[in-house]
């Protein structure tokens, strides 16, 4: 019957659908793990605003990914002098991933970057005319 012909095409609608959306998924999972190895042979190579490009391309395509959130505030805290970047993707590793065996230093390095945000704002004390 005709009936049962529509039903069948659109269950074959929906499979292919389904097959699409994982195919899809997959490519972007491939291709977050390229920018996020790339990243990494940037960083060996010192190359540390490049390497933060790529853990962003990484996180653009797969936005729950601890290791590149990790990597990103690593080489934004240590190598980049980007204390808001660091602490922003230090949270959200430990927020993605809160049993993580460092989470402690996870913990202390964002004391440091909250402290190095705190000294880029400027305070009352530096607006105050210098006496010459």
């Amino acid at each position: 019957s005709t009936s049962q012909k529509t039903r069948s095409v659109e269950v074959d609608v929906v499979s292919m659908m389904e097959q699409f959306s994982q195919e899809s998924e997959n490519l972007k999972r491939d291709t977050a793990k390229v920018h996020y190895n790339m990243g990494n042979i940037f960083f060996r190579k010192g190359e540390y605003k490049k390497a933060v490009l790529e853990y962003r391309k990484v996180l653009e395509l797969v936005p729950q990914d601890p290791a590149a959130h990790f990597n990103l505030a690593f080489v934004s805290g240590e190598y980049l002098s980007d204390p808001v970047t660091s602490l922003k993707h230090y949270k959200e590793y430990l927020l993605l991933n809160p049993d993580a065996p460092d989470a402690g230093q996870v913990q202390e390095k964002i004391l440091e970057m909250t402290l190095a945000v705190r000294m880029l704002i400027d305070s009352p004390i530096d607006r105050i005319p210098k006496v010459k």
